[in-house]
């Protein structure tokens, strides 16, 4: 089961965001699944040490974290390509291709998680699949960059920048999201990420369009909007409560379209 997985030079693809719930964890879900539909070995990674659900997006009922595992081994220098496949391959998910390591189940197990390992379990994820996706908590605020209290979880997700090939911060087109979008570029700039894809996600039309949102982000923080993915809460949604990603449910939405767009732009591939 494992022999087509070796000798790989995967791409990571690193995907964060402020709080205030942009939809992080959807995009990481729907960019891995539409991935491995194009024919890619996929490893999509629960690093998001505050709300871990990536399982959810799956409908996958076990709570055994498959990162604790892969950092209790690591703690222990027993990690290699073979038990990491084993591992993301625990939970069967669609779509053929695509595998899960699933989030920490409880708080206690954030110890087991270091800046060090994680840097090698990507690594090594790297040499085992063609891409790896990598869902992560919430972008500290430039004061919360300050306190002692985050300095551990800002170091793992500067861990998981550095060994990224792209990193996709993810916002959405409120008053409020947008301000806190500007903010998190600045502090992903400071991560040392090698490349940054900006999307706005849940675009709509009228107040806060896109055009809007461009030209605060541009006048503002001098940066662009990269993609645009539209406004479909709804099909996520019903997505998330039937266990599977929205670009399975709805292939030819418009939505669908802005998340192909961002394939094509991280991967460096077609759409698929």
């Amino acid at each position: 089961m494992t022999s087509d997985l070796r000798g790989r030079t995967g791409r990571v693809v690193v995907v964060a965001g402020p709080g205030g719930a942009p939809g992080r964890s959807a995009i990481a879900a729907n960019l891995a699944a539409l991935s491995a539909r194009s024919g890619k070995k996929v490893l999509l990674l629960d690093l998001d040490l505050e709300s871990p659900t990536l399982r959810f997006s799956f409908g996958v009922s076990s709570a055994a974290s498959g990162l604790a595992a892969a950092m209790r081994l690591l703690g222990q220098n027993r990690l290699e390509e073979e038990q990491l496949v084993r591992i993301a391959q625990l939970n069967a998910v669609r779509p053929h291709g695509l595998s899960l390591v699933t989030g920490l189940a409880r708080d206690s197990l954030i110890e087991e998680v270091t800046p060090h390992r994680v840097a090698n379990l990507l690594e090594l994820a790297k040499g085992c699949f063609d891409a790896v996706v990598v869902d992560t908590p919430p972008l500290p605020s430039t004061a919360q960059l300050a306190l002692e209290s985050h300095a551990a979880k800002t170091d793992i997700l500067v861990a998981a920048m550095e060994a990224a090939e792209v990193a996709v911060l993810v916002g959405e087109p409120s008053l409020a999201g947008v301000s806190r979008l500007i903010e998190a570029a600045s502090v992903v700039r400071g991560m040392a990420a090698e490349r940054v894809v900006t999307v706005l996600n849940r675009a709509r039309p009228g107040l806060h369009s896109v055009r809007e949102v461009e030209l605060a982000t541009a006048d503002l923080a001098g940066f662009a909007i990269d993609v645009a993915i539209e406004d479909d809460r709804f099909a996520f949604d019903l997505a998330q409560m039937e266990g599977r990603p929205a670009v399975l449910r709805r292939r030819r939405s418009a939505a669908t379209a802005g998340l192909r767009q961002l394939l094509a732009s991280v991967m460096d591939t077609g759409d698929g």
